[in-house]
C-alpha cells in the first residue's frame, strides 16, 4: 500500500470529520476505535479498519468510493455502492487473514490444501487450467 494513498485517505477522513463538525474523540467513538488510532488514520499512518469503513458507509452515508478512490461526492444517497465496496473489503480482509495464518500455522495450511486438492479432484469441471 503506497504511503501517498494512506495520506490521501487520511486527509479525506479529516474532511469528513470537519464536515460533520465532530472532534477526533467523538468521531473515533462513532467508529468504535480509540482517538489515538483515529488520529493515526488521519495522519495516514494506519488505514481505517473494515469496521470503521462499515460505520462510515452505513451510519454516516459516506461514499467509500470517494474516501478510497477520491471519486464522486463525499456523501451519497445510495447504499448499494457502499454495500458492494464493503463486501469486497470484507472478502479481501478474510483472504489476507487466511494467507497470513496459513503461513504461521502449518496444520491450517495442510488442512486447507487437503480440502483444496479434494475439491479440485471432485469438481474438475469447475477448475479450468487455461495455462
Amino acid at each position: 500500500m503506497s504511503k501517498k494513498l494512506k495520506k490521501d485517505i487520511g486527509a479525506r477522513l479529516k474532511k469528513i470529520r470537519e464536515e460533520l463538525k465532530l472532534s477526533q474523540e467523538k468521531f473515533a467513538s462513532e467508529l468504535c476505535i480509540t482517538r489515538s488510532t483515529y488520529s493515526k488514520n488521519e495522519r495516514g499512518e494506519y488505514l481505517p479498519t473494515v469496521g470503521a469503513l462499515h460505520a462510515l458507509g452505513l451510519d454516516r452515508k459516506v461514499s467509500l468510493n470517494w474516501l478510497i478512490c477520491n471519486q464522486g461526492d463525499m456523501f451519497n444517497r445510495s447504499l448499494k455502492c457502499n454495500s458492494e465496496v464493503l463486501e469486497f473489503l470484507a472478502e479481501n480482509c478474510e483472504v489476507e487473514e487466511l494467507l497470513y495464518l496459513m503461513k504461521r500455522v502449518p496444520l491450517l495450511r495442510y488442512s486447507i490444501m487437503e480440502h483444496f486438492h479434494q475439491f479440485k479432484k471432485d469438481n474438475p469441471e469447475l477448475i479450468r487450467d487455461d495455462q
